[in-house]
């Protein structure tokens, strides 16, 4: 269990979640729901099936050594995601836009920045094995795809009992943009600088509270 314990930086699970709090990282997986029961998906990162025919080589090296040689060999690290025709620049926000005009997302533009931020990485590049994965930090839940089902596909109803955990739209929404800022630092635009991203629509009169 050593190598597998939570919070604790000297085994490789802990070593890897210290890394998901660091400043590049933690936007996605800050909010991310930790699960003791991961796919098997995710143990293969590290742990490759054996390959038995190694057994009978006529080599001077150990079948051991030769079938691990052979694994490391044989991972593919993914690098980047989907090509960048495939990544819509900006997509539009309007179903909640009641009180503010609707919300113009730079999509394309924070893709490329969570990957820039990401760098070199050796162990984003074996853990982010699909060219989806970096669109999972928001895309959650679904299969990785250049077009993931819409956001009130989900999170359609405000409140639904037995799924406490899975907020209506708008908390969603505020979620995945607020927690994102906050975790990441992002001071430009504020987290609850409201009109930085909704622009109030002419004749509201209502009151708009940056803290709510």
């Amino acid at each position: 269990q050593a190598m597998h314990r939570t919070g604790a930086g000297a085994g490789c699970v802990g070593c890897h979640e210290e890394k998901q709090t660091e400043k590049a990282c933690v936007g996605c997986h800050g909010r991310m729901i930790k699960s003791r029961q991961m796919p098997q998906t995710y143990c293969r990162v590290c742990h490759q099936p054996p390959l038995t025919h190694t057994a009978n080589l006529d080599t001077k090296e150990a079948p051991a050594v030769v079938t691990a040689s052979e694994e490391l060999a044989a991972r593919t690290p993914t690098v980047g995601t989907y090509d960048i025709a495939d990544i819509p620049e900006t997509v539009t926000i309007k179903s909640l836009s009641e009180t503010y005009q609707p919300v113009v997302l730079p999509h394309r533009k924070i893709v490329t920045t969570l990957l820039k931020g990401i760098g070199d990485s050796e162990l984003a590049k074996y853990f982010h094995t699909d060219k989806g994965t970096i669109c999972q930090g928001c895309h959650h839940n679904s299969p990785a795809s250049t077009k993931p089902p819409r956001c009130a596909s989900c999170h359609g109803k405000p409140f639904q009992e037995g799924e406490l955990f899975r907020p209506g739209l708008k908390a969603a929404y505020h979620q995945e943009c607020m927690g994102c800022h906050d975790q990441m630092g992002i001071e430009k635009p504020a987290s609850r600088d409201c009109t930085a991203c909704h622009k109030e629509k002419q004749g509201n009169t209502s009151i708009s509270d940056p803290n709510t």
